[in-house]
């Protein structure tokens, strides 16, 4: 067995050991967990993020211990496992250290993960067949993160579970337009380890959905999209909702209008939440923390996102251009990406 190999299964090892001795006492197993995650740490990211779990893990009243007890309970263990490592040591350290290297060769930046907008009723623009060659390509590249909006929901349309279930070393993030789900997703998302679902809070359809999920075992988030300032009684409301789903996770997705200042200031509220440990899930902004996780990960803060209708969203610079799949994705990116910053220590 090659390196690779041998390391992702000590990792899957020590993850399901991990897992399992949290349930027995997750204070001290959620310590020795981050302790060991930070031996294993080859990235500068994971290495980053396990010192500052170490710390906040020395508060003994934290949120987060409540947060990983409802995760436990409500999730199967072997998708915790395999969406964890495919995020953390796939995504953020093996997938990472081949983009940098392929940065420095190539001398264009590539986003650690892509962001797709797809929607199943359009008759033209990103299609599925278009998502299978970027996830297919992007694999090859070093891309093993996928955040994929789904515009509409289309009744029958599993091609993109079809998708999640081929490419198992990929870690997806599948966010809803709506929080309705059919009997066969929920049957689908049961038997694949490797996606999360993300269901909107202010949707009524997502508290009756959140807990068939738990019910099933499947690990879920939630989201909002913002265009503004939020509200004091907004952020109240959505709070109690999101405490009611028990979800680990809540997203802020900036709607396409919103100006850099206030995703810096939405993004600036979500670091100082986790920090403060202020309630019992992680509190993500979407477009924000992507570009924090980027600059850790691959040297640059430089998101890829593209819109259901094939144009390129992320980074905008080249905003509205078609982005050009035909070309293969190495290609593509080298015509909409900006350069690599050259003088870069990897």
């Amino acid at each position: 067995m090659n390196t690779y190999t041998v390391t992702k299964a000590m990792i899957d090892a020590t993850v399901e050991r991990g897992i399992r001795d949290m349930q027995e006492d997750p204070h001290r197993s959620m310590r020795r967990l981050a302790d060991i995650g930070r031996q294993f740490s080859r990235g500068r990211f994971q290495e980053y993020s396990f010192s500052i779990i170490q710390e906040l893990l020395q508060n003994e009243n934290s949120a987060y211990y409540d947060m990983v007890q409802n995760v436990l309970r409500n999730s199967d263990h072997r998708t915790l496992r395999v969406f964890g490592v495919n995020t953390t040591y796939l995504t953020w350290t093996y997938g990472a250290r081949r983009i940098r290297e392929f940065e420095q060769e190539n001398g264009f930046c590539v986003s650690c993960s892509v962001m797709l907008r797809y929607d199943p009723a359009a008759e033209d623009g990103l299609r599925a067949e278009d998502i299978e060659k970027i996830i297919r390509e992007g694999s090859e590249l070093g891309i093993y993160s996928y955040y994929i909006r789904q515009m509409d929901t289309v009744p029958g349309d599993y091609r993109l579970l079809s998708l999640f279930e081929k490419y198992r070393d990929c870690a997806f993030l599948w966010i809803h337009e709506t929080g309705r789900i059919t009997a066969a997703q929920v049957q689908l998302l049961s038997t694949m380890n490797n996606t999360l679902l993300s269901l909107p809070i202010d949707d009524p359809e997502t508290i009756l959905a959140s807990a068939l999920l738990r019910e099933q075992k499947i690990p879920f988030a939630t989201h909002v999209v913002y265009s503004g300032e939020e509200t004091e009684e907004d952020r109240m409301a959505y709070t109690e909702r999101i405490l009611a789903c028990q979800t680990p996770v809540h997203l802020t997705i900036a709607a396409d209008e919103v100006t850099d200042d206030v995703i810096a200031q939405r993004t600036k509220r979500s670091y100082d939440s986790r920090l403060n440990q202020d309630y019992p899930f992680f509190l993500i902004d979407y477009y924000g923390d992507g570009m924090s996780i980027s600059r850790l990960a691959v040297d640059h803060a430089h998101l890829l996102e593209i819109g259901a209708d094939g144009k390129v969203i992320r980074p905008s610079a080249s905003a509205g251009r078609q982005f050009p799949l035909e070309k293969g994705l190495a290609a593509a990116l080298k015509d909409v990406m900006p350069a690599f910053p050259s003088g870069t220590s990897h």
